[in-house]
């Protein structure tokens, strides 16, 4: 078995010292639910999207969900196995961090089902409402979930790099 190098030994120790680290400064919890997620772009995305596709679509509901009770919901639902968790050891910020697949269920739990699009021109802006998951260009840490056509898909300007498309639908019977 290979001792590991001095060096390599230093370069771990340092990296537990980013002013990220999740180790040493533990993204916030509250009842093990990471509260910086309440109110991150993918929470409040969904719950614009909401609001967006139940006035087109003259759906009432008596009480729509906040920011908060999205991001609870999503966290309830995947408690057991978090990436998110996992990343956030590494760096708090992974906390923030809601993926397409938690997405799709929160809003299947509303009875919406989801249709990936290529282009942002499939979309009817009278008529539709989407969730769009866009990163600024050259990097891999700035992502963001902006609900379209309430917002400009061109969040990080002429930066900005569209990854994925969902038109949300009614569930057919």
């Amino acid at each position: 078995m290979k001792k590991i190098k001095p060096w390599i030994f230093l370069c771990l120790l340092l990296s537990l010292f980013n002013s990220s680290c999740g180790i040493l400064d533990p993204a916030p919890r509250t009842d093990g639910k990471f509260t910086d997620h309440y109110y991150s772009c993918g929470p409040a995305s969904i719950g614009d999207a909401l609001t967006d596709f139940y006035a087109k679509n003259n759906i009432y509901v008596k009480r729509e969900l906040t920011s908060k009770e999205i991001s609870i919901r999503i966290q309830e639902r995947y408690k057991i196995i978090s990436l998110r968790g996992i990343m956030a050891v590494f760096d708090k910020r992974a906390s923030q961090i809601t993926f397409p697949k938690e997405l799709i269920d929160e809003l299947a739990s509303h009875n919406i089902e989801v249709t990936e699009v290529n282009s942002l021109d499939d979309i009817d802006t009278i008529s539709d409402t989407a969730l769009v998951l866009v990163h600024k260009k050259g990097t891999i840490l700035y992502y963001h979930w902006v609900c379209y056509p309430c917002e400009t898909a061109q969040h990080y300007g002429k930066d900005t790099v569209i990854d994925k498309i969902y038109v949300l639908r009614l569930k057919s019977k």
